[in-house]
């Protein structure tokens, strides 16, 4: 593994191997040295963030590589030669932001190869030599590796094996729809606090309850999958309840900031055919709404009066639309991303599995709805039966009010990413 130990750090190369790459090199029309020197410049690369890296020479000047031209390593060893030293012994300087490395070669009863490595770059001169040597290695006793598509290059095996660790993401795939993993968490305690947000604490039972009477309304006011619902509403507990409902009708929500311009919200309207829109009692008498839309606020009791609060059967299959969050605009006209349930359920298991969310956890939602951690911030928290604070609206991004959401439900976790410029999630 990685060590701090500055070096030097040898890769070697016997004298039998040393004259094997020697001849292996003749044949592609390179000199041992230069041969060598290209074999340092691709393992060097390998540690740059991309493919390309700049080393100083001998000479003074620099050599700018690039590793990922899609040439194989003889290609790559010719276009070089030319300013890499035909004869050892030679020495590499490479300059990061992190510290400098420094490499020596020399012909000492074979290839002899020493990194040296200062700041913090110190722990990369022993993963160097460790990539370094096997390459070196195979050079000289494959033919076929000078001219095989990928890098001699190899990261060390521990990184190998990180990296094989990271992206291993396979995993069971979790079932059904959003709001069914919902409704799942909260059948082992349907009292436990869900929601908290402007005045109002709801249990599971009522938050369900109150998104199935807005969801059945839905249904009869002709929300079908496939079919989008805005939702126009500031920070409050109404927000997941209004998502929720949505959900439950079978259709899809897409957030309208009550912030936006007349213009901007009907637009929004307008492109994505929505005909109906849950807001707030206040929002639907203070904004302009345009002729055809059915305007329904959530926190009104008289709106879902007489409507069931009985589960609903699912109008909707996995890969059907959950909703839809538009770009900014700020480089051109704004777009769409649309999101199925199967993928949105996908992403919040996976990132709940991760950070080790359950139910004993409390959540700060301080994302915009038109941004989609927000998505996080609900049903990261209502499907592992966890509670989600929501901060006052226009508070977002006052770090004294989130002292109080801190407290506002015993909290063991803060989770969601503010708004830029705010400062990011801590966990």
């Amino acid at each position: 593994m990685s060590t701090t130990d500055p070096g030097p750090h040898r890769t070697r190369l016997d004298a039998a191997g040393w004259q094997r790459f020697a001849e292996r090199a003749a044949e592609h029309g390179l000199a041992a040295g230069a041969a060598a020197g290209a074999a340092v410049v691709e393992a060097l690369t390998r540690w740059s963030k991309d493919s390309r890296c700049s080393v100083r020479l001998p000479s003074g000047e620099s050599l700018d590589a690039d590793a990922g031209d899609g040439e194989d390593f003889r290609s790559r060893a010719a276009k070089w030669a030319d300013r890499l030293p035909g004869e050892l012994p030679a020495r590499f300087v490479v300059d990061w932001p992190t510290g400098t490395a420094t490499v020596r070669l020399a012909a000492e009863s074979g290839l002899v190869v020493d990194w040296t490595a200062t700041g913090a770059a110190a722990e990369l001169a022993a993963d160097l030599a460790a990539a370094c040597e096997p390459a070196v290695r195979l050079l000289a006793a494959d033919a076929a590796a000078w001219t095989a598509p990928r890098t001699p290059v190899r990261l060390p095996d521990w990184q190998e094996r990180l990296l094989a660790s990271v992206n291993d993401t396979t995993g069971p795939e979790p079932a059904g729809l959003l709001q069914e993993a919902v409704a799942r968490a909260a059948e082992s305690a349907p009292e436990r606090i869900a929601v908290i947000g402007g005045g109002q604490r709801l249990t599971y039972r009522e938050l369900l309850g109150r998104a199935r009477r807005i969801g059945r309304r839905l249904r009869h006011l002709g929300a079908v999958p496939g079919s989008l619902v805005a939702i126009c509403l500031d920070k409050g507990w109404e927000q997941p309840v209004g998502i929720l409902g949505v959900l439950e009708s079978g259709a899809a929500w897409v957030p309208i900031a009550p912030g936006l311009p007349r213009q901007r919200r009907e637009k929004l309207l307008r492109s994505t055919e929505t005909r109906i829109v849950l807001t707030s009692a206040s929002l639907a008498g203070s904004l302009d709404w345009p002729p055809g839309i059915e305007v329904l606020a959530v926190d009104s009791d008289e709106a879902w009066a007489g409507w069931d609060d009985a589960p609903l059967p699912a109008a909707q299959r996995a890969d059907d639309l959950a909703y839809v969050i538009f770009t900014s605009g700020s480089t051109g006209e704004p777009k769409g991303a649309m999101i199925d349930h199967r993928g949105a359920l996908n992403t919040i298991s996976d990132v709940n599995g991760r950070f080790g969310v359950d139910a004993s956890d409390v959540f700060i939602g301080l994302s915009a709805m038109s941004f989609d951690l927000s998505v996080w911030d609900v049903f990261g928290a209502l499907t592992a039966g966890a509670a989600l604070v929501l901060p006052a609206a226009g508070a977002e991004r006052d770090p004294a009010h989130w002292t109080w959401a801190s407290t506002a439900a015993h909290r063991k976790r803060s989770s969601s990413t503010p708004r830029p410029p705010a400062p990011p999630r801590s966990t």
